[in-house]
């Protein structure tokens, strides 16, 4: 059951993640767009795993919805399920989406792209 679950963010692991962008040594100083960069980085992998996160649970409550066979209660369970996620991934999008203007806003350059 728990490879099933991790089976979404195994696919984004196929994609280059680096998330140390400097080492501190001589040749490569840490300077602030370093973490920035590094900032970026994590919460582009945070949205992607929570798109994976509500993914399941939306099939989840769906998987509740169809089996609960006519009970109110399992039905209100499901329904109360799909709106908690809807409302929680809504946020966490609403977030991405002021950090990514923020940083596009301030930085030169732009900052990040989603997909990358």
């Amino acid at each position: 059951m728990v490879l099933v679950l991790l089976i979404p963010v195994g696919v984004y692991a196929q994609v280059n993640i680096d998330l140390i962008v400097c080492d501190g040594g001589a040749n490569d100083q840490c300077t602030f767009n370093s973490l920035i960069t590094l900032a970026i980085r994590i919460i582009n992998f945070l949205t992607v795993l929570s798109a994976s996160l509500a993914a399941i649970s939306f099939c989840y409550a769906g998987f509740l919805l169809i089996t609960s066979g006519g009970d109110p209660g399992a039905r209100k369970k499901a329904q109360e399920i799909f709106t908690k996620t809807a409302i929680g991934f809504a946020f966490v999008l609403g977030a991405w989406v002021i950090v990514y203007t923020l940083v596009n806003t301030l930085t030169v350059g732009g900052g990040f792209n989603f997909l990358s």
